[in-house]
């Protein structure tokens, strides 16, 4: 038998973004909990309700609850008291509904996490003058809701940032986008390049940044853990089987493209398309390096190499062999004899790599993965963003999942977890 109890505390909202902290009242009356803390662009969200006996809810001032005031939610199991390990979410009130029946009179109140509501914030990211790595965009994106937040005493930390030397960098420009979409778009490996992250900002409102590996932190087993329910589908609207690769423009200025497909994926699940646009600074890329590294042979602004260069030995080593004309071999440079044989060099390089960069799309998103709903007794042993081994003998299942999504209500937690990209199979489960 286990002991369940919520704590609710309640700061009234003073101004705009400004909350009364030194008299936080401790709710009392309520019932029907329900708190979800997700990973990625998905919403931490939280509403309870609470009788209204006798009008109680309403005084003359107003609501007991009050759109707009701040609310801290302790999950105690076997406690008494609340502390920062049972913390699970603080957030504001943006939603009060009444709802009268014959079986009484109750007010439903919800509402979402401060960081959530912040990180819905329009965002101007420059990096097209200066490229910079996905870790600087996302740190320029905290620093620009620390800094221009008017939520008193949100501060945006991020204490366990990873090393970024030797990263991609990036040339782009994003113009009044949500702070999640930017955030989530260079947690992706194209513009990592050294795999997909999962984010989530915790209660603590520190950033969480999860490089998607194979270190788990333990089990959920069928016969040890008392899981109530199981639930299971394969994941597939993220699923990608054919990719178009923009790979930028020639000399002449016309567009190259290149073309990826998995077409066992394509007669498994149907065409799931992707185009690839970090990769269009790859021809632009290539020509910077030769105009750097040869300068001798270039003039200013030119995107040909002066007609007194030819034959002309490129700075870049080929990707590939080909006997094609300009012939090129594996890790050599290649040899034109004219502006013709050049355009044609610099066609295959960048598509070639553009290949490279969507085969990798295709190895992480061609196959379906595993979706899992399990749900167990109220609780807070399980780590939003953290990867489980998932043992269940009775559906001869084993393998390692993360956790996307928790759920805690007044009996139950509930985990959504998901298979990996990296970690899903070549499709013979399906």
């Amino acid at each position: 038998m286990a002991y369940y109890k919520w704590i609710i505390k309640k700061y009234s909202r003073l101004d705009v973004g400004v909350w009364d902290t030194t008299n936080p009242e401790i709710l009392t009356n309520f019932n029907s909990v329900r708190v979800i803390r997700s990973a990625g662009k998905k919403k931490d969200t939280f509403e309870f309700k609470m009788r209204n006996l006798n009008d109680s809810f309403f005084t003359g001032d107003g609501s007991i609850v009050q759109s707009g005031d701040r609310i801290q939610i302790h999950n105690l199991v076997n406690e008494t008291t609340a502390t920062a390990d049972n913390f699970i979410i603080e957030g504001i009130v943006t939603k009060i509904s009444r709802d009268e029946t014959s079986s009484g009179d109750t007010v439903r109140i919800a509402g979402m996490s401060r960081s959530e509501i912040v990180f819905n914030a329009l965002i101007l990211v420059d990096a097209e003058a200066i490229p910079k790595t996905s870790v600087e965009i996302i740190q320029d994106c905290l620093d620009a809701i620390t800094n221009y937040n008017t939520m008193s005493g949100l501060t945006l930390t991020w204490t366990t940032k990873p090393d970024d030397t030797g990263w991609e960098t990036h040339s782009t420009k994003a113009i009044n986008q949500p702070a999640k979409v930017i955030v989530d778009k260079f947690s992706m490996n194209e513009y990592t390049g050294n795999g997909n992250y999962l984010w989530y900002i915790d209660e603590n409102n520190d950033f969480i940044w999860v490089q998607k590996g194979t270190t788990t932190t333990g089990n959920i087993t069928e016969g040890i853990d008392d899981i109530n329910k199981v639930s299971t589908k394969f994941k597939t609207d993220q699923l990608v089987n054919l990719v178009v690769v923009n790979c930028g423009y020639d000399p002449d200025n016309n567009s190259i493209t290149a073309y990826v497909f998995d077409y066992g994926s394509i007669a498994r699940n149907g065409a799931k398309w992707k185009i690839l646009t970090p990769t269009r600074s790859l021809s632009r890329t290539l020509l910077d390096g030769e105009r750097t590294n040869k300068s001798s042979d270039w003039e200013a602004g030119n995107t040909y190499p002066k007609s007194g260069s030819y034959p002309y030995t490129t700075f870049w080593t080929s990707s590939g062999n080909s006997d094609d004309t300009p012939a090129c071999t594996l890790g050599n440079s290649v040899v034109c004899s004219n502006d013709d044989n050049f355009k044609r060099a610099i066609v295959r390089e960048v598509r070639w790599r553009g290949v490279k960069e969507g085969q990798g799309v295709i190895d992480l998103y061609a196959n379906p993965r595993y979706s899992f709903n399990i749900q167990l007794p109220r609780n807070n042993t399980y780590t939003l963003g953290a990867k489980y081994n998932v043992i269940l003998s009775s559906m001869n299942f084993n393998k390692p999942l993360r956790i996307e999504k928790i759920t805690f209500d007044d009996w139950n937690t509930s985990l959504e977890l998901i298979q990996d990209e990296q970690d899903a199979n070549d499709g013979t489960d399906t």
